[in-house]
């Protein structure tokens, strides 16, 4: 439900981004992980998701919040 006026913007500042930038910036999340020391989080903590996510799924948002 977002409007297109705010998604234009987003899709303008993507795009004007380098694709090596993209690229890399998708590797370094794809390697980035740091499931097994979720547990040493001990600030109160808040997962949000949003239910059309499709980049991140609310199966792993609900391991994120279960992990801490």
């Amino acid at each position: 439900d977002t409007a297109e006026s705010v998604r234009a913007r987003g899709r303008a500042i993507f795009l004007a981004q380098k694709p090596s930038v993209i690229a890399r910036d998708y590797l370094a999340c794809d390697v980035f992980d740091v499931r097994a020391r979720l547990h040493q989080i001990k600030t109160p903590t808040l997962v949000l998701c949003g239910t059309s996510d499709t980049m991140t799924p609310a199966k792993y948002s609900q391991a994120l919040a279960h992990g801490i």
